[in-house]
């Protein structure tokens, strides 16, 4: 795993709610996304997987991506799966609304690792709730999910410092210096 931070520091709650969803997309890129070794060696890739997280500011949009270079994602198999449980699927927008919709997974039974068809909508859901938006990219050899949010989420967040209230010395006892 590569990660890219670019020196960036985000505020300590800073998009909390986000960053404990977004291990369900290192699940997915981990079980979904990248190959077995055999499949990858047949494919003419290195035997070994790769998933890359950055992080960066680009004008005025704080962005955080996390791409793999496997097999990119099953549109078809999306489109069964949407179409299944009655959701549009004509159009590629409709197959990106459906990998974030409730019980839509590529796998057709759950691991240890992912495939419950939550994971996805608890993503974009905190992405959303904190001002986020994202874009999906896939195609055969790999897949990018981009989270972008006002680079605002960087600032410092506001914080109050209470001080406890003045109390003077417990009685019979002077505060003044001997």
């Amino acid at each position: 795993m590569l990660i890219e931070a670019n020196n960036i520091r985000l505020p300590a709650h800073s998009l909390t709610h986000f960053w404990s969803n977004f291990i369900h997309l290192v699940r997915n890129a981990v079980d979904h996304g990248l190959e077995t070794s055999e499949e990858r060696k047949a494919a003419g890739k290195s035997a070994a997987g790769s998933i890359q997280l950055r992080a960066m500011v680009r004008s005025d949009q704080f962005i955080v991506e996390i791409e793999d270079d496997g097999r990119g994602i099953d549109w078809k198999k999306i489109a069964e799966k949407a179409a299944a449980a009655g959701q549009p699927s004509a159009t590629k927008d409709d197959l990106v609304e459906a990998i974030f919709s409730d019980g839509i997974s590529t796998r057709d039974a759950a691991t240890e690792i992912s495939g419950r068809g939550v994971g996805m909508s608890a993503v974009r859901a905190s992405c959303a709730e904190t001002g986020g938006k994202v874009k999906v990219f896939s195609e055969p050899g790999g897949t990018r999910f981009q989270f972008a949010w006002p680079a605002s989420v960087l600032a410092e967040e506001e914080t109050t410092v209470r001080r406890p209230a003045q109390i003077g010395p417990p009685s019979g006892i002077s505060s003044a210096p001997n």
